[in-house]
């Protein structure tokens, strides 16, 4: 695979599902994700947004609130390793729903930065991510690099929601704009 680079497995999820489930009022608390993407493409997904780097103060109340996802994002930064975290937030996408296929596009002139990672947090069989040409489906307690540079979607065909968060990362050593992670785990 080209598009995608599978960065740890075992994480340990639970912790963070527990406190998702104990705060349920933080789902579409936060406009800001939201309010700055495309439409269509986020219309179908809940969100928690924990950290937005496009505000004065980036931790949000969630980033405190869920304070099992800390321990899962520094480890992913120790892993990659992270010079800088930017934004985080958990998705939600109910059965049935689609993100349909988009592109992170920066803004005209703006270099290329953070890099995405995704760690899926609640996903069940039939839940399938394509980027570019190639599709997975990824398992709870994974951290993946995918190259959000190309066209993606998520089609959650199973019976449950599918959780995940996502998290903006610049990586040290970044000198152009093909970086890849050349990781083995």
């Amino acid at each position: 695979m080209k598009n995608f680079v599978r960065l740890q497995t075992g994480i340990d999820v639970q912790p963070l599902l527990h406190q998702i489930a104990e705060y349920p009022n933080l789902w579409n608390a936060s406009d800001q994700w939201s309010a700055g993407n495309v439409k269509p493409a986020i219309e179908a997904v809940d969100n928690i947004v924990l950290r937005y780097n496009r505000s004065p103060d980036w931790n949000k109340p969630a980033f405190w609130l869920l304070s099992a996802a800390q321990k899962i994002i520094f480890d992913l930064m120790r892993v990659i390793p992270g010079e800088h975290l930017g934004k985080v937030l958990i998705t939600r996408l109910r059965p049935g729903q689609t993100i349909p296929d988009h592109i992170d596009i920066m803004p005209p002139g703006i270099p290329l930065y953070y890099h995405r990672f995704q760690i899926p947090l609640n996903v069940k069989p039939g839940v399938v991510f394509r980027c570019g040409e190639e599709q997975l489906e990824m398992r709870p307690g994974e951290a993946w690099w995918f190259n959000n540079q190309l066209l993606h979607s998520v089609h959650n065909n199973s019976d449950h929601d599918r959780i995940s968060m996502l998290c903006d990362i610049r990586p040290f050593m970044l000198d152009n704009l093909s970086y890849r992670p050349n990781l083995h785990f």
